[in-house]
């Protein structure tokens, strides 16, 4: 797994918590339309008690170490989280659409390189 760069934080990005990633944090499903119950919108409101699984462990590609991605690329600026190792948290599942979702966000996962199985 990737570990941070020292100089880049997340707070306030909140991209990973408001649904961008499906996860769950203490047993809770986030998704896309279902943000983790302790994001702000801007922060965690338990930052400092979030859980190891996901909140700790998780590091996007733009926080990763030596990441080749520009400081405008942080997901909170450029609407998108990059995962350079996407193994370790990607999901399918159905998509199901409410009305009028023209004009709405969307989530993108692009993989590259061969698959690996994950234990």
């Amino acid at each position: 797994m990737s570990k941070p760069a020292e100089s880049r934080t997340c707070q306030p990005c909140t991209g990973c918590c408001d649904g961008w990633l499906q996860i769950r944090v203490n047993d809770v499903p986030v998704y896309p339309g279902r943000p983790c119950p302790y994001s702000t919108g801007s922060g965690c409101s338990n930052y400092e008690n979030r859980p190891v699984d996901p909140c700790v462990h998780f590091v996007c590609g733009w926080r990763a170490d030596g990441s080749p991605l520009p400081e405008w690329m942080k997901p909170s600026n450029a609407k998108v989280i990059v995962l350079f190792d996407s193994s370790l948290i990607h999901i399918s599942d159905e998509m199901h659409f409410k009305p009028g979702y023209e004009n709405r966000r969307v989530n993108l996962t692009l993989l590259y390189g061969r698959a690996r199985s994950v234990e």
